[in-house]
């Protein structure tokens, strides 16, 4: 009884907060960047909660459980793709003004180009915020004993209705909320019961094999394949663009990234790898996506227990309401609005909708699917190798050319759809590595093919 008034509580204040945000807005941009005024803390805040999600945390410990310290590779290349936005284009995309990734797109390539980036990154998305679901299922089902698809429902509305009322200015205070909530339960209070039980890393390097201590434990193949999944997935996080859109000045977008980025995840990604390792010590047989509620399960008192369920419930929940915020403006700003050239009358009432939609859909499609990784990756595919490629060429290559561009979004779908129906496999490489590869030679070879029929740069 315990735990579940403190996860009610914890619930109540994200919908309380949802509502009295929902005052501030007035119009579309106040809804999806908060009238670009996020100051440095509030900015870094809200990146590092929204890139904490179920991947990082819950996906994550589950391969520390299964592989060892190799398993960190995916949050390294996630702060990696977040310090190359930083470094690389983060003053270059706030000086554009704009709401979404694919206004950006939009500000260099024509409008066929574009449309296909909004569909891409509306199939992306809403696989992203499907599995976010499918981790608030798992927790509530693990922890509370609750039915997952019951679970899935509730954590989905309660979700969908605070980022409903307050938009980014809500978002940008609960993740903050959220953040410290999951800071103090997942990377303090359990790592801390975790290594009291394993008289710190004694009883889990006797325990456990060799190999868990190695960074090569997946092989070149798949290392190289998490980079190529992971570091474009992040460089191109539209929950981290709409962030940097937000803040008061181009300096703090730049300072807040690396913030979140060294400051915040990458301290937090050690933790979670060390808690994969305690549960590896204490709880052997395991499989799938519990390793964490678990864990979480087995140690501590009712109240500790419940602070630890709603740290990790909010390491999810931060993610996924950014998901349905940006994939919202993606629907209304640039599905609806660009791509069918429908006039919206009312933006604020739209993009809410647009909110709800997005949300329901991914609570349906989470209803049906079983792993979180799976599902990101899957859907990810084809965003990250045509995107990936095409964005760093507009910043950095004068070539590129349009048809280039559509060429290569044609291939990344194809090669994606081929791979997934034929479980296709090229040297044990993952799909997005090779789609990647394969759509950035794509790229070059078609814009130098059709350089003579170029058109001009806006």
């Amino acid at each position: 009884m315990t735990v579940f008034i403190i996860i009610g509580l914890y619930f109540v204040g994200l919908l309380l907060i949802g509502y009295f945000s929902s005052k501030k807005n007035k119009n579309a941009e106040d809804f999806f960047v908060s009238g670009r005024s996020l100051n440095k803390w509030t900015a870094a805040n809200t990146m590092a909660a929204t890139a904490i999600g179920s991947g990082t945390t819950i996906g994550v410990c589950t391969m520390a459980y299964e592989a060892g310290v190799a398993g960190s590779w995916i949050l390294i290349g996630y702060s990696l793709g977040f310090v190359l936005i930083a470094l690389l284009i983060g003053k270059k995309i706030y000086r554009l003004d704009a709401l979404t990734l694919t206004d950006v797109i939009g500000s260099h390539y024509n409008s066929t180009v574009r449309n296909l980036t909004t569909l891409l990154v509306l199939i992306s998305y809403v696989g992203i915020a499907c599995a976010q679901f499918i981790a608030l299922g798992n927790i509530m089902s693990v922890l509370l004993g609750i039915d997952f698809k019951v679970s899935v429902v509730i954590c989905g509305i309660v979700v969908i209705l605070y980022t409903t009322m307050g938009g980014l200015s809500a978002l940008s205070k609960t993740d903050s909320y959220q953040l410290i909530i999951n800071l103090i339960g997942i990377m303090v209070i359990l790592p801390i019961l975790g290594f009291k039980l394993t008289h710190g890393f004694t009883d889990i390097v006797a325990t456990l094999p060799a190999s868990h201590f190695s960074m090569g434990a997946y092989g070149t193949a798949a290392t190289l394949g998490f980079f190529s999944w992971i570091i474009p997935q992040a460089f191109l996080s539209q929950e981290l663009w709409v962030r940097i859109f937000a803040c008061k000045d181009e300096k703090l977008a730049v300072q807040s990234t690396m913030i979140a980025s060294v400051g915040i995840y990458l301290p937090y990604a050690v933790s979670v790898v060390s808690c994969g390792l305690i549960a590896a010590t204490l709880i052997p047989g395991l499989s799938g996506d519990s390793v964490l509620p678990t864990l979480i399960s087995r140690l501590g008192s009712p109240v500790i227990q419940g602070i630890l369920l709603a740290g990790l419930i909010a390491a999810v929940m931060s993610c996924a309401d950014s998901v349905l915020l940006v994939s919202s403006s993606n629907l209304v700003h640039d599905f609806y609005g660009n791509m069918l050239g429908k006039k919206v009358k009312n933006e604020l009432a739209a993009s809410r909708i647009g909110v709800v939609i997005i949300g329901v859909l991914g609570i349906f499609l989470a209803l049906f699917a079983q792993s979180i990784t799976s599902v990101m990756q899957t859907m990810a595919t084809p965003f990250v190798g045509a995107i990936f490629p095409i964005v760093l060429a507009m910043f950095f290559w004068k070539k590129v050319t349009n048809k280039a561009a559509v060429i290569t979004i044609i291939a990344s779908l194809v090669m994606a759809v081929l791979m997934y129906i034929f479980k296709v496999s090229f040297f044990g490489l993952d799909p997005s590595f090779v789609t990647v590869v394969v759509c950035t030679v794509v790229l070059i070879v078609a814009s130098l093919l059709t350089q003579k029929e170029k058109q001009e740069v806006k």
